[in-house]
């Protein structure tokens, strides 16, 4: 997956912010059969 060019500039602020970052890219299943489907980035704030 090609990450466009905005992805390190709002990762570097979600950081800034206090958020962790806990996937990049973030995939999750979806439907029946399962197929991955995928987010820019997976993020926690504590």
């Amino acid at each position: 997956m090609a990450k466009d060019i905005y992805h390190n500039l709002v990762r570097q602020a979600l950081e800034n912010e206090g958020w962790t970052i806990t996937d990049d890219p973030y995939y999750f299943p979806i439907g029946f059969r399962r197929r991955k489907v995928s987010s820019d980035l997976g993020a926690e704030k504590y």
